[in-house]
């Protein structure tokens, strides 16, 4: 699993033909930062439970993600 990663700098993905983005970090509790503000979400339908748990999560950047097609975020 995730349980030890502390940062991530996983920004350059192509995201852009990803939908589910369903427990993607979930579990991931020491990481205190991810760089994942450039992702193209604008395909994305589900964000459930994406940072569930991320318990020591302090940062991160969603503020440009396109979100218009997600129809759930329950637990994000």
């Amino acid at each position: 699993g995730c349980r030890s990663l502390r940062t991530l700098n996983i920004d350059g993905w192509d995201t852009s033909k990803v939908s589910n983005f369903i427990c993607t970090f979930r579990v991931c509790s020491s990481l205190t930062k991810i760089d994942i503000g450039g992702w193209d979400t604008s395909n994305a339908n589900s964000m459930e439970a994406m940072f569930e748990f991320c318990t020591s999560l302090t940062e991160i950047d969603i503020d440009s993600w396109d979100t218009s097609k997600v129809y759930t975020m329950r637990a994000m």
